[in-house]
C-alpha cells in the first residue's frame, strides 16, 4: 500500500482501496507544487529562455504541418482505394504543394518529400491504367 495510516486498519475491508486512493490523492495535492507542471523551462539565462520559447513554437508548428500532411496523404489514398480518379488527382494537386512547402521550411527532409510525392503520384497514375 502506497499510503496507509493506522486508522485505515479500522475501516471496513470493502472501503479500504477507495480510501487509499483518496488519501494518496490528498497527499499528492499538498506535496506537488502546481508550478512544476505549467510548461516552465529549465533555462535560466535570457538567451536560453528565448531559445526554449522559439523551440517550443517551432515544435508546435512542425507537428501541425506534419499532421496536415498525413491528412492530405490519407485523402489521396482513400480516393485511390475508392478508385475515384478525378478526386484523387484533385487532392494530389493540393497535396504536392503542401509537401514541397514543408520540405522548404525544413519540417521534413527534401528526400522524404520527394519520396512521398513520388509514391502518391505513382498510386494515382496507377488508377489511370
Amino acid at each position: 500500500m502506497p499510503f496507509a495510516p493506522f486508522a485505515l486498519n479500522r475501516a471496513p475491508y470493502a472501503l479500504r482501496p477507495f480510501l487509499i486512493k483518496i488519501l494518496t490523492l490528498i497527499l499528492f495535492y499538498y506535496l506537488i507544487d502546481e508550478n512544476d507542471y505549467k510548461g516552465e523551462f529549465l533555462a535560466t539565462h535570457a538567451s536560453a529562455l528565448k531559445r526554449a520559447h522559439q523551440s517550443e513554437k517551432r515544435r508546435l508548428r512542425n507537428t501541425a504541418v506534419k499532421t496536415s500532411l498525413k491528412t492530405f496523404s490519407k485523402k489521396v489514398l482513400k480516393a485511390v482505394e475508392g478508385k475515384n480518379l478525378e478526386e484523387a488527382r484533385s487532392v494530389l494537386t493540393l497535396t504536392i504543394p503542401n509537401i514541397q512547402k514543408a520540405s522548404s521550411k525544413k519540417v521534413i527532409h527534401k528526400k522524404t518529400a520527394a519520396r512521398k510525392i513520388s509514391r502518391l503520384t505513382k498510386k494515382v497514375n496507377g488508377l489511370a491504367r
